[in-house]
């Protein structure tokens, strides 16, 4: 799920891309351009593009022409895992644990620090500062364009996702050990299993999705919504939160809308 700053929202699915602009939708399929109907990633780029990530390959759409990327033009491997675009607009995708960086005509192969025990990466996110973040075996990795930092947070687990704030604080959502929160100076955590996805608003309240139901809080009280409060499943695979304060989620079963007054 991707939610853009022109308030529209983007959803990835297996049988192609949909757009929901607040009044009606619009689906896009191969037969429309995209490179293949099975999406993993969406990503914003600063010039107003989307780059979606598939089974087989990467497109970049621009409102009105299609470019695609697979192995025949120089994409290393098809099956994307995870893409992001930093302030910068440089694209960044992770495919086959391996991370990648777009230089505008060739996909590169990105070089992680040699010091750092890292065996593979399985995703990546761009935070508002600019910098890139790289979920990797060893923990988590910050690129500021020059340098590499491995953060490593206590009770060290199995990291699924992350998700950075505006001003800077870090969300942590691992398979074992739950969510773990940075905010600048000290650690915390809520404890829950097989966190699968973090996303934060514009002000403190943070929602996870496990495979149990959806959580959201604002530091440090939580509030549990499941199928009970009227979610279609507690099987989430999303969340994306519009700029009125409207909370998207994407489930097995459909997508729910929860609107501001709850």
């Amino acid at each position: 799920t991707l939610f853009r700053s022109d308030g529209s929202l983007w959803f990835g699915t297996f049988q192609g891309l949909s757009k929901y602009d607040g009044e009606k939708w619009q689906s896009y399929t191969t037969s429309e351009g995209v490179v293949n109907d099975s999406i993993r990633s969406l990503a914003a780029s600063p010039d107003g593009s989307v780059w979606i990530g598939t089974e087989n390959g990467v497109s970049n759409f621009d409102g009105k022409s299609w470019k695609n990327y697979n192995s025949l033009n120089g994409l290393p491997s098809n099956r994307i895992s995870s893409i992001a675009v930093t302030r910068n607009g440089t694209v960044w995708l992770v495919s086959m644990n391996n991370l990648y960086q777009f230089d505008g005509s060739r996909w590169n192969l990105t070089s992680l620090p040699a010091n750092v025990p890292i065996n593979s990466v399985s995703g990546v996110t761009a935070a508002a500062d600019g910098s890139l973040w790289v979920i990797a075996t060893s923990g988590i990795l910050r690129f500021d364009e020059n340098n590499w930092v491995l953060i490593q947070f206590p009770k060290q687990g199995t990291v699924a996702c992350l998700a950075i704030s505006n001003k800077g604080d870090i969300w942590i959502g691992t398979r074992e050990t739950g969510i773990v929160f940075l905010d600048g100076k000290l650690w915390s955590q809520a404890a829950m299993e097989n966190v699968r996805s973090v996303l934060l608003d514009q002000g403190w309240a943070v929602d996870v999705t496990t495979e149990s139901g959806s959580f959201s809080t604002t530091v440090p009280y939580w509030r549990t919504y499941t199928k009970k409060d009227g979610l279609l499943s507690n099987t989430i695979n999303k969340i994306a939160i519009a700029e009125d304060g409207e909370l998207w989620v994407a489930t097995d079963s459909g997508i729910s809308n929860l609107n501001t007054d709850n």
